[in-house]
């Protein structure tokens, strides 16, 4: 019998067996300023991504739980 793990779907997804879901979910880290930034607990606007709205209301939300993030000002928040 051929097994359908492989077998490419029409909308270009695949079908998976629970065993193979599990065996292939692997959790990720999103870093786009790099790790240093994420360790140090550096906000920084990624600005192709939101706008400076959304970015301060974030942050403002952000502070809230973990007040000893450094923000880093719309305006200073150059992308690397």
């Amino acid at each position: 019998m051929e097994s359908t793990a492989e077998k490419p779907l029409k909308t270009g997804r695949f079908r998976r067996s629970k065993e193979c879901q599990i065996a292939q979910w692997r959790p990720g880290t999103f870093a786009p300023f790099g790790l240093s930034d994420l360790l140090g607990g550096v906000v920084r606007a990624n600005k192709r991504q939101i706008t400076r709205e959304v970015y301060e209301r974030k942050v403002d939300r952000w502070i809230k739980f973990w007040p000893k993030l450094t923000i880093v000002n719309w305006h200073e928040a150059n992308m690397r």
